[in-house]
């Protein structure tokens, strides 16, 4: 009857040979690229994203509108009380009727560099809107790429949970069976019932984790709770691989500068001597050359004439020139707090990019070799089951010499089963490394294949 178990046990595991995700059959669902397609369209933090970038344009279009002619119109017509004074003579009145309208058209020519110096600055605010967009479109692309992947780990672990816990209930029910019929010790059966407890707990576990990261991922698109469920594909993360399907992983760390964080405290470094500059302006005289020219016609509808040669009768055309100098000769010290102010923020925003280069430097040397390290931990562990497969196989013979009991070959085959778990995990884990170097290379959107975004 031992034999019959190992049999039984031997052939229950060749059923099931590689534990990968390709062997579990999970309902079908949205793909990786439509998962972050969705994102990318509802997702709030682009959507802020989006409109600070065109809060930018504007900003820039509003920036030339100041260095451009402006034409004004206006108009006015109303009535008033002109009777004459009261006399001998009967009152009488003449037409109420008061009007007037005015076309001008004003240039200013020059205002100290003010308005050249806001253009400037909307041009760079405007490209750092463009990077913190991109910038959060690749850690959005990061946070549910790996959010993708860890449920389908979760869900893969869950379904070899399952596998496990049938095949174990079986044998348990063989054990049970002879135990009942005397042919096997107590202690056989307590190993196999406790074996069968540990098992559905490993299996309520793996379950409440698929439910948790299905949770996490659908927050991470940005998906509510009241819209229609949806299910996601589970698929192995993919890995760039060489002839002998080692994987292949970057050994030169990103360009510092071009690092998200260092590029947009670039800009804020570009930014911060423009209010420097408006600053020290204040100690100069404010000049202002204003160009103007006007037309202006009044009482048109008091003239019985037809329209056209009312507003000719009463005309007036004009084309001026307006020079305005204004000099400050005491604020309190209003001016040099403003100037100690902006150029302590130059050198708050020069520190802060030395910082952030600095620390985009170690990031990027450190997720190197953490690369290489998670590359060796997953081909430690896929060298793990190779050699938790052999020894299987040496005591699946040695059960059949009789010189192991059942139990040595289930906790064999536990340890065989923890090590593939063990082989997804670092797939898993390896697969989420290179997703943030390429995040760190400011270049995920592509590597994922969704940068033709028509938002982006």
């Amino acid at each position: 009857m031992n034999r019959r178990i190992a049999y039984f046990l031997v052939a229950a595991f060749s059923a099931m040979p590689a534990f990968a995700v390709a062997d579990v059959q999970p309902p079908q669902g949205w793909t990786l690229t439509e998962t972050l397609r969705y994102a990318l369209e509802k997702a709030p933090e682009i959507s802020t994203a989006r409109l600070q970038r065109d809060n930018a344009d504007d900003g820039v279009g509003n920036a030339v509108g100041r260095l451009l002619p402006s034409l004004d119109i206006s108009g006015s017509a109303g009535v008033e009380d002109r009777r004459a004074a009261p006399g001998p003579v009967a009152g009488s009145s003449t037409a109420p009727w008061s009007s007037g309208i005015n076309l001008a058209l004003t240039e200013n020519l020059y205002d100290n560099g003010t308005s050249i110096i806001g253009w400037r600055q909307s041009k760079v605010s405007r490209e750092l809107t463009e990077v913190v967009l991109r910038r959060v479109r690749d850690n959005l692309c990061l946070a549910v790429a790996s959010a993708y992947y860890r449920y389908g780990l979760e869900a893969t672990l869950a379904s070899v949970r399952r596998d496990q816990l049938k095949l174990t209930e079986k044998q348990f029910a063989t054990v049970n069976q002879l135990y009942k019929q005397g042919l096997r010790a107590r202690r056989d059966y307590l190993r196999f019932e406790a074996e069968v407890q540990r098992t559905r707990i490993n299996l309520q576990q793996a379950e409440i984790a698929v439910a948790s990261s299905h949770a996490d991922l659908l927050a991470a698109i940005g998906r509510g709770s009241g819209e229609t469920a949806v299910d996601f594909a589970v698929v192995e993360p993919p890995l760039q691989t060489d002839e002998r399907e080692d994987p292949i992983v970057p050994k030169a760390a990103p360009e510092v500068d071009g690092v998200y964080a260092v590029r947009e405290a670039s800009l804020q470094a570009r930014l911060a001597p423009f209010p420097a500059d408006l600053a020290r302006r204040k100690y100069w005289p404010t000049v202002n050359l204003t160009l103007g020219a006007s037309y202006g016609s009044t009482g048109f509808l008091n003239n019985a004439a037809p329209l056209v040669d009312a507003f000719n009768i009463n005309r007036d055309a004009r084309l001026g020139a307006l020079l305005t100098m204004t000099f400050n000769v005491w604020d309190w010290g209003i001016r040099r707090r403003d100037v100690a102010i902006a150029d302590r923020n130059v050198i708050v925003a020069d520190n802060a990019l030395s910082r952030a280069r600095l620390d985009a430097a170690a990031d990027t040397k450190k997720l190197v070799l953490e690369l290489e390290q998670l590359k060796n931990t997953y081909a430690m562990s896929r060298s793990l089951v190779a050699s938790q497969q052999e020894i299987f196989g040496f005591l699946e013979q040695d059960y059949r010499e009789g010189k192991v009991t059942p139990v040595d070959l289930i906790q064999n085959f536990r340890d065989l089963l923890d090590a593939r778990v063990s082989v997804l995990q670092a797939r898993t884990n390896l697969a989420i490394g290179v997703l943030r170097f390429h995040f760190l290379s400011a270049n995920l959107a592509p590597f994922l294949g969704v940068a033709d975004s028509k938002d982006i």
